[in-house]
């Protein structure tokens, strides 16, 4: 669904702060979070720069897309990654939850709350 740069000291703290509170604008909230750069040290004993990737759901969307589909909940949660780049800016990503249709032999039913999903993360990100 897009990428944002944010440069400056505390890049990566503040980027997440800022689409944490952005999402929620959107009813979003955070139900999981990956700390890649902890897991790849704690696992593989390796050095790996921060790293980290949020789950974030909208209930009332999850609630349609399991109406739509039972296994319709695959759609969620909504993958945002915040992690900084070789100058140290923070750059968060949000995947396009239609990224994840290929899975259903009829997509069009899931168009409502794909595009109401997507114009919502597209515009947490540009709020963040």
């Amino acid at each position: 669904t897009g990428v944002r740069d944010m440069a400056g000291d505390w890049a990566q703290i503040t980027a997440r702060r800022r689409i944490e509170a952005a999402l929620k604008l959107e009813g979003y909230f955070v139900l999981t979070e990956v700390d890649v750069q902890a897991l790849i040290k704690s696992r593989l004993h390796v050095e790996f720069q921060p790293y980290v990737i949020l789950g974030a759901v909208k209930p009332e969307l999850v609630h349609q897309f399991i109406l739509t589909d039972p296994t319709g909940g695959l759609m969620s949660p909504n993958s945002i990654s915040i992690t900084t780049d070789e100058a140290g800016d923070a750059v968060l990503s949000i995947q396009d939850p239609a990224a994840l249709l290929g899975a259903y032999h009829d997509p069009k039913r899931f168009d409502a709350p794909l595009v109401e999903s997507r114009m919502r993360l597209q515009r947490a990100l540009a709020n963040a």
